[in-house]
């Protein structure tokens, strides 16, 4: 069933019934990290937070994790929930090989900065250099 802005993204609904969904097909009542692909600029984070704060207090999830965040989105994420007086995001997984190292701009700093840790996916991308 959808119900419409409130079923998608990161909305405090789609949030919790993501997760339950995940437990149902996982067959298993706790996620270790839960992590939020791609960031929702239309939710507020004290609504992604209240969401997720709540999946934490129930023991459904033990940590929080973002994959595919800008450093400025890693920022206001754990501003966000520093005034909540919540952990907020403990790890943050971006692209990052030979031919894609944007991250290193901006990403990795701002991890460092608020004690993420990072993983990275395809490290080992194909590149195809052309010759003429």
């Amino acid at each position: 069933m959808d119900y419409g802005v409130t079923d998608r993204r990161l909305s405090a609904y789609h949030i919790r019934r993501a997760c339950e969904d995940s437990l149902r097909r996982l067959q298993t009542d706790h996620i270790d990290l839960y992590q939020m692909h791609h960031i929702d600029r239309r939710t507020p984070w004290e609504e992604v937070w209240q969401a997720m704060e709540l999946l934490v207090q129930q023991g459904k999830v033990s940590y929080i994790g973002s994959s595919n965040f800008a450093g400025w989105d890693i920022a206001t994420a754990q501003g966000a929930a520093k005034a909540r007086h919540f952990m907020g995001l403990i790890s943050e997984q971006s692209v990052y090989n030979l031919s894609a190292r944007a991250i290193e701009l901006e990403v990795i700093p701002a991890c460092r900065h608020h004690g993420l840790g990072s993983f990275h996916g395809a490290p080992l991308a194909v590149v195809c250099w052309a010759a003429h």
